[in-house]
């Protein structure tokens, strides 16, 4: 509690960034029970983080980065990217290519764009050379947003909590290496569900595209 007020300038506004971090912490202890997240919630976490780390922070900076994950906040994509929506998934290489939609929202944005972006990992152990798990992934990010602002790392650390992680050594047994990354744009006839395609009555839509259908839609930008 006390950290999240560090770096504010303005003294006044102490119990609001604390009474948010005490909100955030009641709705994290609600949802998670288990004390770590699932292993395709895992992945699902590194995946947004990788795109983070490596597409968002180099090209908008840390503030605005920071601003533009909106996934663990509840909001149907993972980020918003100016007006441009993404949808983060993230698979195992020895796979069939595919990923898992879980909404009738996931693949539909009033932004101008949207963009379905795919991380392909492989599991390994943590001896491996450039092997990926949460609480590393995490530190270096954490690092790279200690050098701009010490609030910025505050938030970065709500967000996570709103995603449903928190510390835990167990985080250390899952272990990734990264493989591939895809981008497509979503648009006119890509594979998916959307609502205006569903009757009256449909709810708690799941489904999975084989992405091997979407190479029509490659997305060639390196911005969003």
């Amino acid at each position: 509690l006390m950290s999240s007020t560090n770096g504010l300038k303005d003294t006044k506004k102490a119990p609001i960034y604390i009474l948010n971090r005490l909100k955030i912490w009641y709705k994290f202890l609600q949802k998670n029970k288990s004390g770590i997240l699932k292993e395709e919630e895992i992945k699902g976490l590194i995946g947004e983080l990788l795109f983070l780390k490596n597409m968002v922070i180099p090209n908008y900076g840390i503030n605005d980065s920071i601003r533009f994950w909106i996934g663990p906040e509840g909001m149907p994509q993972d980020f918003a990217v100016n007006d441009v929506a993404v949808e983060v998934k993230c698979q195992f290489g020895g796979s069939r290519p595919r990923v898992k939609i879980t909404s009738e929202d996931q693949l539909y944005t009033q932004l101008q764009r949207l963009v379905l972006y795919v991380v392909t990992l492989g599991k390994t152990t943590a001896e491996t050379k450039d092997a990926i798990n949460l609480p590393n992934l995490i530190e270096e990010i954490e690092i790279i947003i200690n050098d701009g602002s010490s609030l910025m790392v505050n938030r970065f650390q709500d967000l996570l909590l709103e995603a449903g992680y928190r510390f835990s050594e167990k985080y250390q047994n899952y272990n990734y290496i990264f493989s591939d990354e895809q981008a497509f744009t979503v648009i006119d006839d890509f594979p998916r569900i959307i609502k205006n395609d569903l009757k009256d009555g449909v709810i708690n839509l799941n489904y999975s595209i084989n992405l091997s259908d979407c190479s029509g839609y490659n997305y060639n930008s390196d911005i969003f």
